[in-house]
């Protein structure tokens, strides 16, 4: 789990480029890719660097995570310093157990202690114990809750909620905005006006970057109402687009 390396592979990647037993079973000449929150960042940075990037017909970037230097002051602003030297913490604890040849120091990624509510005092409540240790910790994270409810880690791929700690320092280095102004293809985005996890600004000022042919919606709510209330809207939207895109690159 490395946004960086994640990123580079896609870049080495083939995109489109049919299955190994030959069964051509995607066009490589009409590619479209999708992402959403911290992948919605990843398909910004992949469409505007590919080295075939004129296969790429159309991209959807869904809140998207946008530039870390717009990302980190606005969760500062929101979990505060305490949050953030315990971070370091974390962080520095997993580098020198890498180097050292030992196991990895592991951290939650989503505060565990807001599954029970997500009001700003259950995060006042719990800002002394679980959410200092977990990476994303602000009040609306209790919505990520509501969507998993009591899925299992077998039914989720096998993905538990944790990465290697030192992981965490790359994300105010990672800016995909930097990326848009490559992003030829025709983009649709997708934005919150109250998301808490990737900033509103920065999401619109990465859309208004991009080169080619671009459409922005917007919800009204934060950052997990494209999967909760909003789905079923969202989900038309970029269907509409994503047909309209690929189906007309014939």
């Amino acid at each position: 789990f490395s946004a960086l390396d994640y990123v580079q592979d896609s870049l080495n990647a083939d995109l489109g480029g049919g299955e190994p037993d030959g069964r051509d079973i995607v066009d490589p000449s009409r590619v479209g890719i999708w992402g959403s929150s911290f992948a919605g960042g990843h398909v910004i940075a992949v469409a505007g660097s590919y080295k075939r990037k004129h296969a790429i017909k159309a991209v959807v970037s869904q809140i998207p995570y946008s530039d870390g230097l717009v990302t980190l002051p606005a969760m500062l602003t929101t979990m505060g310093l305490p949050w953030a030297l315990r971070l370091s913490v974390h962080s520095l604890k997993d580098m020198i157990r890498r180097a050292l040849g030992m196991s990895r120091h592991y951290m939650p990624i989503i505060d565990e202690g807001l599954k029970a509510g997500g009001d700003a005092a259950t995060a006042a409540a719990t800002a002394t114990s679980t959410s200092l240790t977990a990476v994303i910790a602000t009040p609306e994270c209790s919505n990520y809750w509501r969507l998993i409810k009591e899925e299992t880690s077998a039914r989720l791929g096998g993905w538990r909620n944790r990465l290697p700690a030192s992981i965490a320092l790359e994300f105010p280095f990672y800016r995909p905005v930097t990326y848009a102004v490559g992003v030829e293809a025709p983009t649709l985005g997708v934005y919150a006006e109250k998301d808490s996890l990737c900033p509103v600004e920065g999401v619109k000022q990465m859309f208004a970057k991009v080169r080619g042919p671009t459409e922005t919606k917007g919800l009204p709510g934060g950052h997990f109402g494209a999967y909760l209330e909003d789905f079923e809207k969202v989900v038309q939207w970029e269907t509409d687009f994503l047909v309209k895109h690929l189906l007309s690159a014939k």
